[in-house]
């Protein structure tokens, strides 16, 4: 109890900061941060879209994007928050708020990654009804719609880096082989511009495939 009120607290307390920092910074140098933030958010997607073992295991299977963005909000917020402090109460009494607000993040995380291990439910994450490869059969690919299938094509190829059961492996394979099938068979034009562009094993095709027209549903018959 006295844990998580220490954690409301920090919170409140820099989002006051937060806010005081941006009411009284200069806007050229926001704007700076801001474009610095940017830049490292891009560096972060490049890093998860090559990385889809990271995106599944921390990052709940968020799109790389959607990573991104959040990463540059938070770089923002971070250097506004850590200015403001050190500005408000000087280099030492600076340093040691922010590290005690570092530490109260810290255990936020530890507390959350404990209720993950003992099987109760965290505060966000992959959705309970999202259906992960492991559970997927080459059968069942063609139901799945375009964003499952990139889904199951990043996630597989994690799984595939970390498994060394060769039953299991051989199922993801064909797995991976079904959803190309299948993808190319959706949607034949974004399919080319994906492997044009280099069509990383575990890279996202849902950037190329089902953003035109003339995409096929789950299911349907090419002939129709």
């Amino acid at each position: 109890m006295l844990i998580r009120a220490t954690v409301l607290l920090a919170c409140f307390s820099s989002l006051l900061l937060v806010l005081t920092g941006l009411a009284s910074f200069p806007l050229y140098a926001l704007v700076v941060w801001a474009v610095m933030s940017a830049m490292l958010g891009l560096i972060v997607w490049q890093q998860v879209d090559e990385s889809p073992r990271t995106v599944r295991v921390r990052w709940g299977g968020r799109p790389p994007a959607q990573v991104a963005a959040a990463s540059s909000l938070a770089l923002f917020l971070a250097g506004v928050l850590a200015a403001e402090t050190v500005s408000a109460f000087g280099f030492g009494g600076g340093a040691g708020i922010l590290t005690a607000l570092a530490l109260a993040g810290y255990q936020a995380r530890l507390r959350a990654s404990r209720r993950r291990r003992a099987g109760e439910p965290p505060s966000a994450g992959v959705r309970s009804g999202d259906r992960q490869p492991a559970e997927l059969t080459p059968a069942a690919v063609p139901g799945l719609d375009v964003a499952e299938l990139c889904q199951a094509w990043q996630y597989s190829y994690a799984q595939l880096q970390c498994l060394g059961d060769s039953d299991t492996r051989e199922q993801l394979v064909l797995v991976r082989r079904a959803c190309l099938d299948e993808l190319e068979r959706r949607d034949p034009a974004g399919f080319r511009r994906w492997l044009a562009s280099g069509a990383r094993a575990g890279g996202d095709p849902g950037r190329f495939i089902g953003t035109g027209h003339g995409l096929v549903e789950p299911g349907a018959d090419d002939a129709g």
